[in-house]
């Protein structure tokens, strides 16, 4: 299990096409393009597991809700976001 931390990135709508335009604009912006992993899920998944959302930045990226922490909270979130995937437009930081 990799420690290093992950961005998600959710959208309205059931499906989300992991090689749609959208996000790779969104992964190689400058927000996101030195993140080496990203884990994309529709936010009615997130919604049915019991999570809140906020809002964040710009469309579409939102922020998960926990509202405290426990590890069962965060084991469930992990099922939730799914696969993790490498960022295909992965920069260094200069």
């Amino acid at each position: 299990m990799s420690l290093e931390p992950i961005e998600g990135y959710l959208r309205e709508g059931d499906q989300l096409d992991p090689a749609a335009h959208l996000v790779d604009r969104i992964l190689s912006g400058s927000r996101l393009r030195t993140r080496r992993s990203y884990a994309a899920v529709a936010v009615c998944e997130v919604l049915g597991a019991g999570f809140g959302l906020l809002a964040t930045f710009s469309a579409p990226h939102y922020s998960v809700a926990l509202g405290f922490y426990a590890v069962e909270k965060a084991e469930l979130l992990i099922g939730v976001l799914g696969e993790v995937r490498p960022n295909p437009h992965h920069v260094r930081r200069q």
